[in-house]
């Protein structure tokens, strides 16, 4: 397969260049013709990944976190072009949604080689995209504290790679003391919703953060965005809904609004954050919509197969 390998020097440890050159030995060694550029600036996978579908590549693998992944996603969407991964990045989200990786997120390392022979394995599949106004995302998009502890750990790279998912749980911290809802309203497809809100998720996958489930519901391809929408406005609220989620008692909680909708727009009485994938995008008003199947993905063997309603 001819491929383009994207990768991200500025993601995940520093190690990574090595364990990278080790993972395109090992595609190659399956035959795969494989050329590999590195990023240097924000938003440059974009435009990598759209002129190798322009010319017809097989692959183009993120190497890198969940940043690189959704650039090719967005450079890739509509084309025939498959994305890929080798995880070598922070929370490797994606990777671990679809079996290149179990790594413990704060104890373990994903195993870049095994990931590579998985690559080797997998097979084409045709995966929903989600979209944050005019931004495609691939995992999820949140409105709210999540999105103000994404702004936060963004803004201070060097702490992000030195800390790793860590630097999250030290952001989420500091921001939950301070953060405080706002009234919002939802158009979720034709139900009209008022509520006071801290957080709301929108989801095109189940993980969330590489810890826990927040929308086990979800398939990758069933043209359905699942939404999260925790109510509440200060910090009990908060740690209330994280006990929820961690428990996964949120399914049944009447605090927490879950739906599956084609399309959502959302209106709050102050600005609030917006991130996709885990950048920051903006503050509301944002409209969700959802691509069906508009982005082809190499899903290895050990993907559960019931992330699809058909596989």
């Amino acid at each position: 397969m001819k491929s383009l390998v994207i990768f991200n020097p500025a993601a995940g440890p520093r190690e990574a260049r090595d364990a990278l050159k080790k993972a395109i030995n090992v595609l190659k060694q399956g035959n795969w013709r494989v050329e590999v550029v590195e990023t240097t600036e924000s938003e440059e996978a974009i435009g990598l990944s759209r002129e190798a579908a322009s010319l017809n590549y097989g692959a183009v693998v993120a190497a890198g976190g969940d940043g690189t992944v959704s650039e090719v996603a967005n450079g890739l969407v509509g084309s025939r072009t498959a994305l890929g991964v080798l995880p070598l990045g922070t929370g490797n989200v994606w990777a671990r949604q679809i079996g290149f990786t179990r790594a413990h997120l704060f104890l373990g390392v994903p195993d870049v080689l095994k990931a590579a022979e998985l690559l080797l394995e997998s097979r084409i599949h045709p995966v929903d995209v989600g979209i944050a106004n005019r931004r495609y995302f691939l995992l999820w998009s949140g409105i709210g504290i999540d999105a103000k502890v994404t702004e936060e750990v963004e803004a201070r790279p060097g702490v992000k790679r030195r800390l790793g998912p860590a630097a999250f749980v030290a952001a989420a911290i500091v921001t939950a003391i301070t953060f405080a809802g706002t009234k919002a309203t939802f158009y979720l497809d034709t139900i009209k919703l008022r509520q006071r809100v801290i957080l709301a998720i929108v989801s095109n996958i189940r993980l969330y953060g590489a810890l826990v489930q927040v929308a086990p519901y979800a398939r990758l391809d069933d043209g359905l965005l699942d939404v999260c929408i925790f109510k509440g406005y200060r910090f009990p609220q908060l740690l209330h809904h994280v006990y929820a989620v961690f428990s996964g008692h949120h399914v049944r909680d009447p605090s927490i609004e879950m739906k599956q909708v084609t399309s959502l727009m959302v209106y709050t009485a102050k600005p609030m954050p917006i991130h996709a994938d885990g950048e920051p995008i903006g503050t509301t008003p944002v409209r969700f919509g959802i691509r069906r199947r508009a982005l082809k993905a190499l899903i290895p063997p050990t993907c559960p197969s019931d992330l699809f309603s058909k596989w």
